[in-house]
């Protein structure tokens, strides 16, 4: 879910917290975080989050876990992966 604000605020409360499903046609949910220690959450525009919870009323997220972050995918490049998308240059002078 991406984390987006229903506010133009400088500051928007946690009530503000609107998730975009980008997999559901950007469905927007609202954010309830009844059950859930908010006191070290830091949400921020645009911010991919995972969340676990119950869906009440169709379009409230009534949370039970928020995971932030997920762990870095590494891709190591070799010559022999890479060569067969470059061909040999000719110079005709």
């Amino acid at each position: 879910m991406l984390v987006t604000f229903d506010s133009s605020d400088i500051k928007p409360n946690l009530n503000d917290i609107i998730l975009v499903d980008p997999t559901r046609d950007y469905t927007r949910y609202t954010l309830k975080l009844d059950e859930c220690n908010t006191k070290d959450y830091f949400f921020f525009s645009g911010q991919i989050i995972y969340v676990e919870g119950i869906l009440k009323q169709h379009l409230d997220i009534h949370a039970t876990k928020i995971i932030f972050g997920f762990p870095l995918v590494q891709y190591e490049l070799t010559e022999s992966l890479v060569k067969p998308y470059y061909s040999e240059v000719i110079l005709y002078y």
